[in-house]
């Protein structure tokens, strides 16, 4: 072969290969394929960011540089501090409009009496599991009963929970401080397994009443009336006004199910995996992540058509923080080793 002929076929196959990766690369703009490239919110360290349901700001707690809670407007990036130095809760809950927060706190005995934690407990027994509310109103910290097992949000004002009292349990609603309690029900079990959401007057909850068979059920607040909707169920739930997703194993075998609670039959996904967070996009697709770390996937079901689509949301690996997957409108949220991304999925569903 000639020199000649040896630069012409390295100059066609060059120019092939730009072809295809300029094919590729419009291809995916264009929204054909399932790859979507995740935006960064924010270099900022974020713990337990609530999003906005208007996508204005974002709320999250900051352990570094004076600790506390946060709020950051999404359109300039400015950041604000929403409350007095705190230490680094276990957990928090936002309550819908992010006016308050529930943290769950472990009690560092030794440390938090001698700098002086605004958690400080003379009474309180080290290691003792303990849950506040703090109002970003009055910047006000509120202990609750220490008898509350679980507890959701019902509004920005109240709360709904589990107290256990000696063998029995009652779910309870009272003021965002604890105060002003009624007893709704007793509680179907001693211990209710979780408490999976509350809303439209409906309190949605996992309980295990005897011989071992976990049950989900439903309870109207306003009527009181409870009623076990699915047996034998297990793993976690995720509920969307009438229509829930559940785990149930058998035989060491993981699966997602789908029921619509006006006629709970259960339907079977095509999700075979156990699942680390669910969220419903609408009334007929739901999005999940399974796996685990660097190995996660999203995959979108359509429970009327049966398609599934698992997206390839980035070209790096990283790992995906699912407690912190939210859908609003058309956008996903997660974090990344506590830095918050967003993915549209306006073109993919």
């Amino acid at each position: 072969m000639t020199p000649l002929k040896k630069i012409l076929i390295i100059i066609v196959v060059v120019f092939l290969g730009l072809v295809t990766i300029g094919i590729v690369l419009l291809f995916r703009q264009r929204g054909g394929s399932n790859y979507i490239e995740p935006a960064k919110v924010s270099d900022i360290n974020m713990l337990w960011p609530k999003v906005k349901a208007d996508q204005s700001e974002v709320y999250y707690f900051k352990n570094v540089e004076n600790p506390g809670f946060y709020k950051m407007a999404l359109a300039d990036k400015k950041e604000e501090k929403i409350s007095s130095t705190l230490d680094t809760p276990d957990k928090v809950l936002w309550s819908p409009n992010a006016r308050r927060a529930l943290i769950f706190i472990t009690y560092d005995k030794q440390n938090m009496e001698k700098y002086g934690s605004p958690f400080s407990d003379l009474q309180a027994a080290d290691q003792t599991p303990m849950k506040w509310v703090y109002d970003f109103e009055s910047k006000k910290l509120s202990r609750l009963d220490s008898r509350i097992i679980d507890i959701a949000w019902m509004t920005d004002d109240k709360i709904i929970y589990q107290l256990q009292k000696d063998n029995q349990a009652s779910i309870n609603i009272s003021d965002y401080d604890g105060q002003n309690w009624e007893k709704v029900v007793d509680s179907p079990a001693v211990y209710i397994d979780q408490i999976i959401s509350f809303a439209n007057d409906k309190l949605y909850f996992l309980a295990t009443p005897g011989e071992g068979i976990r049950n989900f059920y439903v309870l109207d607040i306003k009527s009181k009336d409870m009623s076990e909707k699915l047996k034998d169920v297990g793993g976690s739930a995720i509920v969307n006004n009438d229509l829930v997703l559940i785990e149930i194993s058998q035989d060491n075998v993981t699966q997602l199910y789908w029921a619509d609670l006006k006629q709970p039959d259960l339907n079977n996904t095509k999700i075979i995996a156990t699942v680390q967070k669910a969220v419903w996009l609408n009334q007929d697709k739901f999005l999940v992540a399974i796996g685990g770390g660097r190995t996660d996937k999203l995959i979108i079901e359509d429970i009327v058509t049966g398609e599934t689509r698992t997206l390839s949301y980035s070209e790096k690996e990283f790992s995906l923080d699912t407690q912190n997957l939210v859908i609003i409108d058309k956008t996903v949220y997660f974090t990344s080793n506590n830095v918050l991304y967003k993915l549209d999925l306006s073109k993919k569903l």
